[in-house]
């Protein structure tokens, strides 16, 4: 019984010992069943990690390399639109994105549209730098594959093995990038068909005996005209297990007949994770989710060496891009809310703001020709307006986030029938759906009007253009020209009339998104619209004492109403600072510049503001020594929205040490400018503030050092005067000596002949 006993617990060691020498392989085996897909599309260059408050808002390449680092079997893929958008791209022409990505790990790209915007020879600089492979398999350049021998592998298509499963991914980018770029970028450039390649290259990769075969597309789930969309690609084509998709910026997971599409939104809010489960090779499963920032930070901690060479790269040009050149004491609206780009819906105070520019620099420009005199408007899409601007001091990479692409200023000349006809596109998407008694506008386009220089005023009940036939529709009702600097019209333009002439002022993209003026001449090219905007806010910050303010909507396009369906609504804004959501806190709040009040958050920190009109509103909240301002317009079904409150006292305090810094060492009477942008700067700034700026020295010698210059200007001035004076006098006194000694001569010559 002793024997057995022992026996039997000699047994179980050994039990015990295998079990602790061979779990670690049965865990692995448990891994070694599982792959992970991770997939960005659409960063637009925003690829460093953003926080707001302490949250992250914005995944970095540091985080990514961190998911993928620690992910066993892990791939990462990129579905287009990687390297243009943000500053450190457009500086680099894509390249400093491409390193990031190479230290990021990336096993492979396909390319977006706005690649292009670079120009094909800057596209093939990139993939050459890139250490993974980057794949389109219809992007032709005359009869060769247009990266064919120019980065790693044959530039359509790649196989990956990886724990015994064979996986083939091919490339596919839009056609549509032929409107969506510039075309002198495009040249010699062909984009075959996404259906008829897709098809060939799965049938391709299926005969090379893949277990998996995944499209890396960027060609989006948005049907514009008769572009083909990545749904109908997965409806048609058989055999695709994987679609990775971008271009339509959508938020996205489903499945379409045995195809899983995923695409992860914009401007790296989100990454998508696909888990590729196996047995064996004949029973695989896939599945998708979409994380959010918070999950990732939830999960994962920053890689420091991404980190690092990001600082590095952006190091190269920070100090031209924190320049201040502005400041405002309204938030300048543009890009999204709630997912939703309202420029391609509505007239924005920054739309606004960026034609009134270039109608500033479209004067300038014509100044001197025999184009002075013609009338004027100007013209900005929508799409183009990407961010906004939050109120106080404005910097240079705030300017380049709203427009980030490398657009110029552009002047056609062209007749109101072309213009009416230009305008209609740009609204001809628009749809007012009425829900019971309440209404809101859809069909957002990129081609929406923000104007100057004319007043706008449309029925969207009318027909709307046609985009596959080109034909006209009725929605735009009265087209006006109109003075900004008198605030008044000037006269109605007629749509029969083909003969009148009118500059038209817009960036050199829009030129090929709008047929009806795409083959009219361009009489001039401006500066880049970036540079426009940032001259001419540092103009008006000059202009008006330091600061200035638009109105939210200046009701130059006016889109017609049912007034059956403009009930009032209740806007609900959920009230966070970095510490969290501020339950049953009383909110100082100013609603349109207006009305204040002050309204308790309830216990899930939402604040609720009832009895609002129909529309858009503006209110700004402050609570203690936080502040923040909301956009809510229920037309846009933004009603809903979250905002972080913070406190603005180091930003302020580095602004105006920022805008002192910018006074020049060589003080001349152009300094006068500058000079009092930063006094008055200063002298906005707390007590305590005023203390932590360092380098306010420099502003009372800059000043003092102007002072003596207008005074000696003045001294000058006055020698000048009396020199003048005495030199007026001594000439009279000559004269009239002159004239005296004449007669006195004259007189005594009379005397002796006498």
């Amino acid at each position: 019984m002793r024997k057995m006993s022992n026996l039997f617990r000699l047994s179980l060691c050994w039990v015990g010992l295998l079990i602790f020498l061979f779990c670690p392989f049965l865990v692995a085996t448990k891994e070694n069943n599982k792959i992970v897909i991770y997939h960005t599309n659409d960063m637009h260059g925003n690829v460093n990690s953003i926080y707001k408050n302490g949250i992250l808002i914005q995944i970095g390449l540091d985080m990514i390399k961190s998911m993928k680092d620690n992910t066993p079997n892990s791939i990462l893929i990129d579905a287009g639109d990687a390297l243009q958008g943000s500053p450190l791209g457009k500086y680099s022409k894509g390249l400093d994105i491409i390193k990031l990505m190479n230290a990021t790990t990336y096993d492979c790209m396909t390319i977006g549209n706005h690649e292009f915007d670079f120009g094909s020879k800057a596209v093939k600089e990139c993939v050459k730098a890139a250490n993974f492979p980057v794949i389109s398999a219809n992007i032709y350049e005359g009869d060769e594959l247009f990266l064919k021998d120019v980065g790693i592998g044959n530039g359509k298509e790649f196989i990956k093995e990886i724990q015994g499963i064979k996986i083939g991914f091919f490339g596919i980018t839009t056609s549509e990038t032929t409107k969506t770029t510039i075309p002198e970028n495009l040249q010699d450039i062909e984009f075959r068909s996404e259906l008829q390649t897709t098809k060939q290259e799965v049938e391709k990769l299926r005969s090379e005996g893949v277990d998996l075969v995944i499209g890396i597309m960027h060609v989006g789930e948005t049907n514009s005209g008769n572009i083909i969309t990545s749904n109908e690609i997965a409806r048609i084509v058989p055999g695709i297990d994987v679609i990775i998709d971008g271009h339509s910026h959508t938020k996205t997971t489903e499945r379409i007949n045995n195809t899983v599409i995923a695409q992860t939104g914009v401007n790296s809010s989100n990454i998508g994770k696909l888990q590729i489960d196996f047995d064996n090779k004949k029973n695989i499963t896939i599945n998708s989710q979409i994380l959010s920032a918070a999950e990732v930070a939830r999960d994962f901690i920053p890689d420091k060496s991404i980190t690092k060479l990001y600082n590095e790269l952006y190091s190269n040009f920070s100090g031209e891009l924190e320049k201040v050149i502005g400041r405002t004491e309204n938030v300048l609206y543009g890009g999204s809310y709630n997912s939703i780009n309202i420029s391609r819906f509505i007239e924005t105070n920054l739309g606004d703001l960026i034609c009134d520019a270039m109608m500033k620099e479209g004067k300038e420009l014509l100044k001197d020709t025999n184009y002075s005199d013609f009338p004027m408007v100007a013209f900005e899409n929508g799409g183009a307006v990407r961010s906004k601007i939050d109120a106080g001091y404005i910097r240079m990479i705030d300017v380049l986030n709203v427009l980030p692409l490398d657009n110029r200023l552009s002047v056609q000349i062209i007749t109101p029938n072309k213009l009416y006809k230009m305008i209609e596109r740009g609204v001809g998407k628009l749809k007012r759906i009425e829900e019971g008694s309440s209404s809101r506008l859809t069909g957002p386009f990129g081609g929406f009007p923000q104007i100057s220089g004319m007043r706008i005023e449309c029925d969207i009940s009318n027909a709307p253009y046609n985009y596959e036939t080109d034909e006209e529709g009725n929605r735009v009702t009265k087209i006006s020209l109109f003075d900004e600097t008198t605030n008044k019209e000037i006269q109605e333009l007629s749509r029969e009339d083909n003969t009148s002439e009118i500059v038209l002022l817009c960036n050199d993209y829009t030129l090929y998104e709008f047929p009806s003026i795409m083959n009219e001449e361009i009489k001039y090219k401006g500066e880049y619209l970036s540079d426009v905007l940032c001259k001419y806010i540092s103009e008006i910050t000059f202009k008006n004492d330091g600061k200035f303010s638009l109105p939210v909507n200046d009701q130059r396009v006016k889109i017609k109403r049912n007034n059956e369906h403009l009930e009032n609504y209740s806007g609900k804004v959920t009230v966070k600072d970095s510490s969290g959501i501020l339950r049953s806190c009383v909110i100082n709040i100013k609603l349109d510049g207006k009305t204040d009040a002050e309204i308790s958050t309830d216990e899930n920190g939402i604040l609720q503001i009832d009895n609002l009109s129909f529309g858009e509103h503006v209110i700004k909240l402050k609570y203690k020594d936080l502040a923040g301002e909301v956009y809510l317009n229920n037309e846009l079904d933004v009603n809903n929205i979250s905002i972080c409150l913070i406190n603005n006292t180091d930003y302020n305090i580095t602004s105006v040490s920022n805008v002192i810094g910018q006074i020049p060492y060589e003080i001349t009477p152009e300094s006068s400018n500058i000079l009092k942008f930063a006094r008055n700067s200063y002298d906005d700034l707390s007590d305590s503030e005023k203390s932590k700026v360092m380098n306010y020295p420099k502003l009372k010698k800059s000043e003092e050092k102007l002072l003596q210059i207008k005074n000696q200007q003045i001294f000058n001035s006055e020698k000048y005067n009396i020199r003048a004076i005495l030199s007026i006098i001594a000439i009279v006194v000559a004269l009239i000596s002159y004239l005296i000694y004449k007669k006195l001569y004259k007189s005594k010559s009379n005397t002796v002949k006498n």
